[in-house]
Formats: structure tokens, C-alpha cells, sequence
């Protein structure tokens, strides 16, 4: 089999063990370590099914789930009667809904064990205000205390932010909730049922079990440059308290040492004109002298000005476009002084009357 029909009628490609081996062995010629061996172990366990960034499920032969992400599904409360964590500490209903995409083939994902008791049971997560800025979002009833843990529901469209506060314990009842909406503060009952006009329409444990095995379309670049002048470092503010806390800059693009890169291949005219910083200011950060502050943030407004999002990368794409363009004079290799210009910087200093022979001998 090397296609996969989904319940939508799309098909997914089936990867083979060879085609597996061919990408692992392009990791492997990374070689980080210079020492011509592969710096990681591959294993095969069982049959795998991949639907997503961190998402994905491997089964083995007798049905077991070997491995399985919880990133995406975790942290939604099961049904009474139904535990919550395993005794590896892991959701059990995770590992149940990836085992069911793997093995359900082509077709429909087949029922799991909660919706034999409660087949509407709505997609309820549990998490902690981890930070001061998520308790500020919550109803001003609640208190507004970092690290309170609330219950949120996931509703079908963006017109209502639907949570209650946990009061704790294993099992969760709806029923029994007080849900407010974080937007408007007011009460708001909740339910999966589309007919129910008097509630907020939140989506089904079972609603959120298929979507996540439904694979997103991304359109991929088929070449990836990572530029080591754009990198950023990122991570958790939250500790051990990492539950929707935000992502936080530990190190951001160094922007003077990419205008000072961009500008060293465009030239200080080009430069100036892109950056509207002075032609002299331009051209001494042409020579590799790092712009004061003020200069560089003046640049950074005209280019997303003139280059819109991402205009750091988009600059350097036009110095790179630049630094490739050669020079016409006859076996030179120099880099033109500006895009669309003839020629080199040392050959454009040549009499006119030369340029214009160089020229003739080039087109006969």
C-alpha cells in the first residue's frame, strides 16, 4: 500500500523502510561530530503513523502503542470511570486515539472506549495560569491568580472563550461547571450538541481525537537556507510551570550585524538608498563599522517599509543577489558595485572608451 485515504477523501503517502533509510542517511552526512559516525540510533519498533509537527503514533505488531506525542490532544479530561494518566504518567486517551490512526487504514477512525459511556463528552483541558499575563485573561471572578488551574472548552468558532474554574479531583462534570467567557465575563452554558440554541457549541472529545490526526497542507520550500545572522534563541518562562506559558527571546537577531553584512555586499550607495540613512553613514557601514543605535533603527523602519515582513531576510536575498552578479570585463570575477550594474568597482574607474571596446570585443 503506498497511499493512505483519510476521512475526508484525501490520500497520504505510505513511506517504505528504503525511502526512511535514504533520509535518515541525509542526517546522518550532517556528521556534527566529525567523526564520520552517526550521531543518533534508528529503531524500528512498529508501524508509525505521522500527521503533524509532533504529532505521531507507533503500534507494533500485537496492537501495543510503542510511542505516541500527546502535543495537540493532552491535557483534555476524560469521561468519569475513565482514568486520566497511566502509570508511566502519560494520558491514556492520547495513546488510544494515536493507536486508532495508525491501525484504522482507509476509512473513518473507529469508535473509541470513552464514547460507548459518553459519546458527546466535550473536549474539556485542564491547565494552570502559569504566568501573570494568562490571569489577567481569565473573568475577573475567578480572582485572577497565577498558577489557579482552570478548565477551558474549545468552541467551534471564535465568538466565545468559554472556562471555568477546576475544582480538582480526578473526574470532571460539565454539568457542575460555572463557565464564564473570557472575553465578556459572562456566564455561558456549553455543549456539543449543534442544535442547542440556548449554549455555546464547544467541540467533542471525538471531534478533537479526528483533527488530530488529520494532516495540515503546507506549502514546503523545497530548499532551506537557516542563515546563522537570523537565528533567534527561544524558550519557556515558566519552569516547572510550562503549561501555556509563553515563549520567551533569550537571544534575538543581532539587526546591526546583518545591515552591516547586507550593506558590506550591495555597496554604500545601494545601501543608502534602501536604508535612507546618509550616503556617508551608508558607506562607513559599508566598511564593516556597526551602525549607533538610532541609525540602525532608522534603517529597520524604511526596509519594512520598503520590504514588509521579514525585512532583515529580504535584505540579505538582495545582497546575496547582488555579491552574485559578476563583472563584465573579460575573465573578472569580481562582484558588480550594484545590482544591475556592469561592472566591478576597479574596472569601473576604467575611461569610458575602454568599457565601450571591452564591450564590442564581448558581443562579437
Amino acid at each position: 500500500m503506498d497511499k493512505l485515504q483519510l476521512e475526508d477523501g484525501s490520500y497520504r503517502r505510505v513511506v517504505g523502510a528504503d525511502e526512511v533509510a535514504t533520509v535518515v542517511g541525509l542526517f546522518a552526512a550532517l556528521d556534527p561530530f566529525c567523526d564520520g559516525e552517526s550521531f543518533f540510533e534508528v529503531e524500528a519498533e512498529g508501524t508509525a503513523g505521522i500527521f503533524g509537527p509532533k504529532k505521531y503514533g507507533i503500534v507494533d505488531e500485537a496492537g501495543n502503542v510503542v510511542a505516541h506525542t500527546e502535543s495537540g490532544i493532552g491535557g483534555f479530561a476524560p469521561p468519569p470511570d475513565f482514568a486520566d494518566r497511566g502509570p508511566d504518567g502519560r494520558y491514556v486517551i492520547t495513546g488510544e486515539i494515536a493507536a486508532a490512526h495508525v491501525q484504522r487504514g482507509d476509512g473513518l477512525l473507529p469508535p473509541l472506549s470513552w464514547e460507548t459511556v459518553e459519546p458527546h463528552w466535550p473536549a474539556l483541558e485542564r491547565h494552570s495560569l502559569s504566568t501573570p499575563d494568562a490571569a489577567a485573561e481569565m473573568p475577573a471572578i475567578f480572582g485572577r491568580r497565577p498558577f489557579s488551574r482552570v478548565v477551558e472548552a474549545i468552541a467551534t468558532n471564535d465568538d466565545a472563550h468559554p472556562v471555568a474554574l477546576d475544582p480538582g479531583g480526578e473526574a470532571l462534570v460539565p454539568d457542575e461547571l460555572a463557565f464564564y467567557d473570557a472575553r465578556t465575563e459572562r456566564p455561558i452554558p456549553i455543549s456539543t450538541d449543534p442544535e442547542d440554541l440556548g449554549a455555546v457549541v464547544v467541540d467533542s472529545l471525538r471531534a478533537r481525537a479526528v483533527e488530530w490526526g488529520r494532516p495540515a497542507d503546507r506549502d514546503c520550500p523545497k530548499v532551506v537556507i537557516l542563515d546563522p545572522l537570523l537565528e533567534r534563541l527561544v524558550g519557556k518562562s515558566g519552569g516547572l510551570f510550562v503549561d501555556k506559558s509563553p515563549q520567551v527571546v533569550f537571544r534575538d537577531v543581532d539587526a546591526a550585524a546583518v545591515l552591516v553584512a547586507a550593506a558590506q555586499k550591495l555597496g554604500g550607495s545601494v545601501f543608502a538608498e534602501l536604508t535612507g540613512l546618509p550616503p556617508r553613514t551608508a558607506r562607513a557601514i559599508a566598511a564593516g563599522r556597526k551602525p549607533v543605535q538610532a541609525n540602525a533603527d532608522q534603517a529597520m523602519r524604511a526596509l519594512e517599509q520598503r520590504l514588509g515582513r521579514d525585512a532583515l531576510a529580504r535584505l540579505l536575498d538582495l545582497a546575496e543577489e547582488a555579491a552574485s552578479l559578476k563583472c563584465s570585463w573579460p575573465r573578472c570575477d569580481e562582484p558588480t558595485t550594484r545590482p544591475g550594474a556592469t561592472w566591478c568597482a576597479v574596472h569601473r574607474r576604467r575611461s569610458g572608451s575602454d568599457r565601450r571596446r571591452v564591450l564590442s570585443e564581448v558581443k562579437r
